[in-house]
């Protein structure tokens, strides 16, 4: 990777190749202790709690959650000169694998008390999945640059703030926000 002195891009390389420290046999431990923290908060009733479990905070937080979660899968992929092989069929496999446990953690808390099944988590769910493997992606191109960094940062910051915001407005205008 070419030169990435200060900045974000420096950040993301340097954080990048501290995770990369975990051994691949390892990944799993992450990913495991990651999901179980997301299907435990899924699990607590939230209907008392206005502005930051069931309003625009909350649903910004499904973007961070499954973002992290999708880092934590990028651990798990073959590994090429000091970063991951972020190749099309490993984006698909974490693509899948996040999006299907963002479905199954929706349909989970269709099950609880005071929550719901929402298609518009899923989709803020899937903006922090893509967000992280397209910023990883870049990260990774010996030719990325400072700026382009930073442009695709803003982008993803902008796209997660906005789906939220879409997700809380469908939420406070309809009576019932889930699927069913």
């Amino acid at each position: 990777m070419g030169s990435d002195r200060g900045g974000l891009l420096a950040l993301v390389r340097g954080l990048g190749r501290g995770l990369l420290r975990v051994p691949r046999a390892w990944s799993w431990l992450p990913i495991g202790a990651w999901a179980f923290l997301i299907h435990w908060i899924s699990s607590r009733d939230l209907s008392g709690v206005r502005l930051g479990g069931r309003g625009y905070v909350g649903n910004l937080a499904h973007a961070a959650e499954f973002g992290l979660l999708t880092l934590w899968c990028l651990l798990a992929l073959p590994r090429a000169q000091g970063w991951v092989r972020l190749e099309r069929r490993g984006r698909w496999l974490i693509g899948t694998c996040v999006v299907l446990y963002g479905l199954l953690d929706e349909l989970h808390q269709s099950t609880i008390p005071g929550r719901d099944a929402s298609l518009a988590d899923l989709l803020t769910d899937a903006t922090g999945m893509a967000c992280v493997l397209w910023i990883a992606g870049y990260a990774g191109r010996p030719q990325a640059t400072r700026s382009g960094m930073g442009a695709r940062f803003l982008a993803c910051l902008a796209l997660c703030l906005a789906v939220a915001l879409a997700s809380t407005v469908v939420m406070w205008n309809t009576s019932d926000a889930s699927w069913w």
